[in-house]
């Protein structure tokens, strides 16, 4: 009885060994492979700088025909700011052209201009995860916007870290996507009119929102489950706004601005409007959360 319980301890053991070489070897055998696709990276710097159609004749207040940017950015780390005041758009771009694809396009349009960027993964995310365990380059995207041009906004961010501040832009519309990564916009400065419309989606990660008053969007609606939202309205409010807030599976903090009147939430504040010589913006809320909870901070 003994001899066989021997017989089968050891056997056993000898299967736990051999299973862990196999790991083992599985493993090295990945990380060996995610090694070779990092010494065969082909690193890429580039610029993309369409040029922009010039001013509508007859509108000397407009330095450049109205446009629309779409960015879908996948996989990396993403900056989008102002250009220096009478500077083009520009795109700046590095990355591992085994590894990605960078792709824009260009329509001139009758009376608004169509530009459109691109960037996608060729592989899988596990390997692009691996090979930047072993040391492989990230991939970094700038985009400058130009500050003299109205321009409407699109944005499809997804896998990746964001760091935005469009402080100081002539935005009309800005529809913002972003999914499964770490997203941060601020306004930093006002802008130079109150755009009709900011609409914010997000899922699955954690985002930060600056100063949105200084966008002083009449419509805004902000969308997030599944991760963390800070959602900041402070800033220099110049127009009345519709503000609609939805936190699903997730946890959120609702800053207000002070010198605004307050519709649709309840705040210790009196609202003025009747009262001043230069009525204050009033921003009327609906706000919801579902599994989830909103931190309201005067």
């Amino acid at each position: 009885m003994a001899s066989e319980a021997r017989k089968w301890l050891t056997c056993g053991c000898l299967g736990c060994v051999g299973l862990i070489v196999v790991v083992i070897l599985v493993v090295g055998g990945v990380f060996g492979t995610a090694k070779i696709a990092v010494n065969n990276e082909s690193v890429a710097d580039k610029t993309l700088a369409p040029r922009l159609p010039a001013a509508v004749a007859g509108s000397p207040d407009t330095a450049g025909r109205p446009g629309r940017v779409v960015l879908r950015l996948t996989a990396g780390e993403f900056h989008i700011e102002p250009a220096d005041p009478g500077e083009p758009l520009r795109v700046d771009a590095r990355y591992d052209e085994n590894s990605y694809e960078l792709r824009e396009r260009f329509e001139p349009g009758d009376e608004r201009w169509t530009y459109e960027v691109d960037f996608v993964r060729r592989g899988s995310m596990l390997m692009s995860f691996l090979k930047a365990l072993v040391g492989g380059t990230g991939s970094r995207i700038d985009v400058f916007l130009p500050v003299d041009v109205p321009l409407e906004l699109e944005l499809d961010l997804s896998q990746g870290g964001s760091e935005i501040d469009l402080g100081g832009l002539w935005l009309t519309v800005a529809d913002i996507e972003v999914s499964q990564g770490g997203f941060q916009l601020e306004f930093g400065e006002p802008l130079r009119e109150p755009m009709e419309r900011l609409t914010i989606r997000g899922s699955m990660g954690g985002f930060a929102i600056q100063r949105v008053g200084d966008a002083s969007p009449r419509k805004l609606e902000v969308d997030h489950r599944m991760g963390g939202m800070e959602l900041d309205l402070r800033g220099e409010w110049r127009a009345d706004a519709e503000i609609t807030v939805r936190v699903r599976q997730g946890g959120g903090a609702l800053r207000l601005p002070r010198d605004v009147n307050i519709v649709g939430l309840e705040t210790d504040r009196v609202a003025l409007r009747g009262d001043e010589e230069t009525p204050r913006p009033t921003l009327t809320f609906s706000v919801s959360a579902d599994q989830g909870e909103l931190e309201i901070v005067e």
